[in-house]
């Protein structure tokens, strides 16, 4: 699974091409329209940075990676678990 740089930089890449007006022939819109979206890109860099992003977010968060980024509920958990009762 690439990380979040392979991400962020392939649609960074796409978006200057776009801005610039490079598209592959045949694709399905002008090369004016590809300008038109990668300003958009451009201007509105942090959404562009989340979208290509997308699904893969909640993989590559830490929540989900077994107990990578759970500090605070292993300390709590092993408090509870080591915590004795003396009679």
């Amino acid at each position: 699974m690439p990380g979040w740089y392979v991400h962020m930089e392939a649609a960074h890449d796409t978006a200057r091409a776009m801005r610039d007006g490079v598209i592959p022939p045949g694709f399905a819109i002008s090369a004016a329209e590809a300008k038109d979206i990668g300003e958009h890109c451009h201007t509105w860099r942090n959404y562009l940075a989340l979208g290509s992003l997308g699904p893969d977010l909640f993989y590559l968060l830490p929540d989900f990676k077994n107990t990578t980024g759970q500090v605070i509920r292993d300390r709590k958990s092993t408090r509870l678990n080591s915590s004795h009762t003396v009679i």
